[in-house]
């Protein structure tokens, strides 16, 4: 089982999902909501883009008998 990390993307994601869930509880300004959602949702998805042409790469790195980074 592999053991979760803590990295800057896990910290921004909680933070902007918690400011999310304070603004719809504490009824903030509907523009407020929206750009948080917004930017989580942007975000998130520059992330998995970005975890997936890792992994691609290290696939073709690995297929082509090249090693990986970790050794």
């Amino acid at each position: 089982m592999k053991k979760m990390e803590i990295t800057p993307d896990l910290i921004i994601a909680m933070g902007m999902s918690v400011a999310l869930i304070l603004a719809v509880i504490f009824g903030s300004a509907t523009e407020i909501t929206i750009g948080i959602s917004a930017g989580l949702g942007g975000y998130l998805g520059q992330v998995v883009s970005n975890d997936e042409a890792k992994k691609k790469e290290k696939a073709t790195e690995t297929k082509e008998g090249g090693q990986d980074a970790s050794g």
